[in-house]
């Protein structure tokens, strides 16, 4: 995490976390999932919504060598149970137990703020998680996600902390560190792109803001200089002008149309020095999402 404890690393409304509170956030998931017996290369569910929680999870999850499976909400029961077998999940993280929904043979963790026992600012800070071996290799797998379904039955999809390591330091030496120091979340957690607006700031000392959905861009009063999301949403937001001046808006997930990428080069938040499109590849390629306009 960032060389610099004090930034701010997340926020949630009025909620902020620095990078060291986010670290012990993350620690907290990871010496829960270890005091369970859970260990490297097993599958855990995480059912929360777009909240400060659900980032200190996800890091949690991975650093303890564990796979990370997102589980969106709005999804109905029936795929979360699918998803959660096809994956093999040993456990969930949640604020509500639901065994009719995760399985009674699956362990339930709360979420970090359930596990908190004392404020933010008390002095007794919990130790570092250290694993007493390598917690995971470059190899393993950091994340699952599963597609979306439309061409058959969905099907999961595994990157592995390779792929993330490689998308971070080049999207920072490609684009700049400096044009990714402050996201929004505006794509599902359950969507490749997620990873991109969480990652990516964090990588390099950011700010990740956390909004509920995309058109909560538009209400969002801190200042954005990176999202990533589909062409449909990024054209919607340009026409109803909710879309912020950005460095870089990464855009994938279905095909960039001419017509909407020359409205978003030739928007009022296009305004960086180079103005062009760049065809990359998904994380499980090893790269980004499909275009991008820095």
């Amino acid at each position: 995490m960032s060389q610099a404890p004090h930034a701010i690393a997340v926020t949630d409304g009025d909620v902020e976390w620095t990078y060291d509170a986010l670290r012990r956030r993350s620690d907290m998931v990871a010496r829960s999932l270890a005091s369970h017996g859970i260990t490297r290369g097993s599958v855990v569910g995480m059912h929360l919504p777009r909240c400060a929680d659900a980032i200190a999870i996800m890091l949690g999850v991975m650093v303890s060598g564990c796979v990370y499976l997102p589980l969106e909400p709005t999804y109905p029961a029936s795929r979360l149970r699918f998803m959660l077998d096809q994956a093999g999940a040993v456990a969930v993280i949640s604020n509500v137990c639901d065994p009719d929904l995760y399985g009674s043979h699956r362990i339930w963790i709360p979420s970090p703020s359930q596990l908190v026992s004392a404020p933010e600012t008390s002095t007794s800070k919990p130790p570092i998680y250290s694993p007493e071996k390598e917690a995971f290799s470059p190899q393993d797998c950091a994340y699952v996600l599963f597609t979306s379904g439309s061409t058959g039955e969905p099907k999961g999809v595994v990157v592995t902390h390779e792929n993330i390591t490689f998308m971070t330091e080049w999207s920072a030496k490609f684009f700049g560190a400096t044009r990714f120091d402050a996201s929004a979340t505006s794509c599902s957690l359950s969507f490749d792109p997620s990873f991109q607006e969480i990652l990516l700031p964090l990588s390099v000392g950011g700010t990740v803001h956390v909004i509920p959905h995309a058109l909560a861009l538009g209400e969002l009063t801190r200042e954005v200089s990176f999202v990533a999301t589909t062409p449909a949403v990024a054209s919607e937001l340009l026409r109803a002008g909710l879309l912020p001046p950005l460095k870089v808006l990464m855009v994938g997930g279905e095909v960039l149309a001419r017509d909407v990428a020359a409205r978003l080069l030739g928007s009022r938040w296009a305004t960086a020095e180079r103005l062009r499109t760049d065809r990359m590849h998904g994380l499980r390629n090893r790269g980004g999402s499909n275009s991008s306009c820095p």
